[in-house]
């Protein structure tokens, strides 16, 4: 029996956003299932994190806007260049809806954190 791509609550999360969040946010759920189709989803720490030998990286939204969290600290400061034009903090990635990450930072973050999780980082 093969394991569900995401459970029940992380589609109910996804459906408690207003319109304009969700659509930007399931755009880039749908991104991220395109670079790592084995991961899994589900909610950690209340937001939806995919999964991949560990958490790969985490979706949130709130009053300040909408973020990818890489859910590893020092990873955003070693793209450097990568993440021009981006703002970011910490292990945070924010944006728009109407200014989604660019697809390239994207691809860095995952392929940085499918390397890091595969190594046991």
């Amino acid at each position: 029996m093969s394991t569900p791509r995401a459970t029940p609550e992380v589609d109910a999360w996804f459906e408690a956003l207003a319109p304009v969040e969700r659509e930007a946010l399931q755009a880039l759920r749908q991104r991220i299932r395109e670079l790592v189709p084995e991961a899994i989803e589900r909610i950690s720490y209340r937001v939806p994190t995919f999964v991949l030998d560990g958490p790969l990286v985490a979706l949130n939204a709130s009053t300040s806007g909408l973020s990818l969290i890489t859910m590893r600290p020092g990873l955003l400061v070693t793209l450097g260049d990568t993440l021009s034009g981006v703002s970011w903090s910490g292990s945070t990635l924010r944006f728009r809806p109407d200014r989604p990450l660019p697809d390239d930072v994207l691809r860095a973050v995952i392929d940085a954190r499918v390397a890091q999780n595969r190594r046991g980082e």
